[in-house]
């Protein structure tokens, strides 16, 4: 007989192999085929790898103009013009830092696909997660049903279906407004914003006020570090080290 699940739901004989595994650990196996990457025993979730190169460009935009300032510029600025500078700077660095870091190892709310919800018994959570609950069809006007080839007929009632409850084709669950499916990622995102390559990561539910804390250190940063260095080649033109005054008139 075909081994079941905690639910009693009869598994697949490939998901036999996958059943009381964590769920970090099948996240790409068939048929899940999920493209995330997980990291420190699960608790970070990231993006394809495909977005690696563009994960690197950004950290390498936020690192070199920083490495300069701080071994070039905050030295002469912090004895000869005003502490603000360094203190300001390194202030932005470590909110960039950590805001990125958060925002690239978060999961952005990522729907888990329907064999992964009949393995590990989810139903219960997705319908709180989505706020999905099955039509009442004595009550309620059925907009669309859907027949699922493993968990049979799946209702969407008119009402459910002018809020914006949705069904995706390749998760195969019912997704809720303003969810939507990322190609990128290869999976349903609530309250997906877009994906951003440079941060390896969806923006959407649970990421989006990292990402927006990234994008306000980042910009504070950057004027912060281009005013200082303006600041450090007006003044170490003419009152710096010989070392400085080379870095100067060479910029």
């Amino acid at each position: 007989p075909m081994p079941a699940s905690a639910s009693g739901i009869p598994l697949q004989s490939g998901d036999a192999e996958l059943h009381g595994q964590p769920i970090f650990r099948v996240w790409t196996a068939p048929p899940l085929n999920g493209r995330h990457r997980f990291f420190c025993g699960g608790r970070c979730m990231c993006g394809p790898r495909e977005d690696t190169k563009y994960n690197v460009c950004a950290w390498v935009c936020v690192s070199l103009p920083s490495i300069f300032f701080f071994s070039i510029c905050a030295p002469f600025l912090w004895n000869e013009v005003s502490p603000v500078f360094p203190v300001a700077a390194a202030f932005f660095f470590v909110s960039t830092v950590s805001s990125l870091i958060t925002t690239c190892c978060t999961d952005p709310g990522v729907l888990p696909k329907q064999p992964l919800v009949r393995i590990f018994d989810l139903e219960e959570v997705m319908d709180e997660a989505t706020g999905y609950r099955k039509p009442n069809a004595a009550t309620e006007s059925v907009e669309q049903t859907i027949f699922d080839r493993d968990s049979g007929p799946v209702t969407l009632s008119s009402r459910q279906a002018e809020q914006g409850f949705k069904w995706c084709n390749t998760c195969r669950v019912i997704r809720p407004p303003r969810a939507s499916h990322c190609a990128d990622c290869n999976a349903c995102v609530l309250r997906f914003d877009h994906h951003c390559p440079f941060v390896n990561n969806c923006v959407g539910q649970r990421n989006y006020i990292f990402f927006a804390w990234f994008l306000s250190s980042v910009t504070l940063l950057g004027f912060t570090v281009v005013v200082g260095i303006a600041v450090w080649l007006q003044a170490a033109g003419g009152s710096g080290s010989p070392a400085q005054r080379n870095w100067a008139n060479r910029l």
